[in-house]
């Protein structure tokens, strides 16, 4: 679509996010291993797997992070 608008073939798109090229991402957080050990042996048996092998990065953090 901006290429369409560049020669002038379309007046505006309407596909465009502004700021959508812009990163600005906030610091994220970083767990230690003593912390995802603790988190994992409060949470009980049945999410222990999931924290233990989501904490090397392996879903991005998703889980740990609540998303």
């Amino acid at each position: 679509m901006e290429a369409a608008v560049d020669d002038d073939i379309i007046q505006k798109s309407k596909c465009r996010i502004r700021g959508a090229g812009k990163e600005e991402a906030d610091e994220c957080l970083v767990a230690t291993v003593e912390q995802v050990i603790d988190l994992a042996d409060v949470t009980g048996l049945r999410w222990q797997l999931m924290i233990l092998l989501d904490a090397p990065g392996g879903a991005g953090g998703a889980v740990i992070q609540g998303r």
